[in-house]
């Protein structure tokens, strides 16, 4: 829960304010707004076992037939949260709740706090009926069908990022973990060291006039293909002046106008420095050439609406003036 929210649900709750008022302003659960007034251990800990009785307990669970439905049982102590805490303590941050073996349900000669990678170790093999009743959330992987979630931990990446190499056809333990069918990390670095940015450059441009494939040349240097379209668009001394030009404006210590880059006098923004003095200037200037632009303004406006005012005022004389010489004939 993001802390601005956090500190939202606490100032309402400090002024009075009901839960359910609060879940139906904020659009959170009442669990969220009780969790959000808790300190952040015991927030963790009563999630875990909140999901521990959820899954073994309540049948409309989606993961009650993994746990629940084949067995998997809270012990009648356990059922009370003041006990659970007695036996495990609060849950220490990056652990989750590990049954050692896992066909014994939850109690506390079976259970400790452990990481993932534990995790993954103790877990046990699937079945050939639940490979084939999610059979879509199962690849191929190092010789054995694995859920993708399995691997998306191995790969540091998202599940549906495992899904979407896999369907796209990188079906190879590389494919998935890597995006590529074959990956070659650095295969150079083990014949001499890798070449520095001017002698990599040329490298590029040598293999390219030799008709070497860019996704071969990429695969060898580890660098991407956009990477090797720039070395081809600029010349060296372009990629020169393209490189250094961040150094040499760091090494830089007045503005082009003379101004020092002292700390009172520097603007940080965004990794780059700009000169107070300057921009207070600049902003002189626009509010002087706004003002300057108002009142001309103003004036053009003004000196129309007399020159109109003088005509409408001509043309009424006129008009009484017809109307006199008229009614003097008549």
């Amino acid at each position: 829960m993001k802390p601005e929210l956090v500190e939202q649900i606490k100032k309402m709750r400090n002024d009075g304010v009901a839960t359910n008022v609060i879940a139906r302003e904020l659009g959170i659960s009442t669990w969220a707004i009780f969790a959000a007034m808790l300190p952040e251990e015991e927030a963790r800990t009563r999630r875990v076992w909140n999901s521990m009785k959820q899954r073994c307990l309540n049948p409309k669970n989606t993961r009650y037939s993994t746990y629940g439905g084949r067995g998997i049982t809270v012990c009648e102590r356990w059922k009370s949260y003041n006990n659970f805490v007695a036996d495990m303590g609060l849950r220490p941050a990056g652990l989750t709740l590990e049954r050692k073996n896992n066909d014994l349900g939850y109690n506390p000669e079976n259970c400790v706090w452990a990481d993932w990678a534990t995790q993954y170790a103790n877990k046990r093999p699937p079945t050939e009926a639940w490979i084939a009743g999610t059979r879509k959330r199962f690849v191929l992987f190092r010789g054995q069908k694995v859920g993708i979630r399995e691997v998306a931990a191995v790969a540091g990446v998202a599940p549906i990022t495992i899904w979407q190499r896999w369907q796209s056809g990188l079906r190879t333990d590389d494919g998935l973990l890597y995006g590529r069918a074959n990956f070659t990390s650095r295969p150079l670095s083990k014949l001499w060291p890798m070449p520095d940015r001017s002698e990599r450059d040329g490298l590029v441009r040598s293999w390219v006039a030799l008709g070497l494939p860019k996704t071969a040349i990429s695969q060898l240097l580890d660098i991407s293909k956009g990477t090797i379209s720039r070395i081809l668009r600029f010349s060296p001394q372009e990629r020169a002046r393209r490189t250094t030009g961040g150094a040499n404006m760091r090494a830089k210590t007045h503005c082009p106008h003379g101004h020092p880059y002292s700390p009172e006098n520097t603007i940080l923004y965004r990794g780059s420095r700009f000169c107070r003095t300057c921009k207070k200037l600049e902003t002189n200037a626009r509010e002087k050439r706004t003002k300057r632009y108002l009142r001309e303004s103003r004036r053009a406006w003004t000196k129309e609406y007399l020159k109109k005012k003088r005509l409408a005022r001509a043309a009424v004389k006129a008009m009484l003036a017809g109307n006199g010489t008229r009614e003097a004939k008549g």
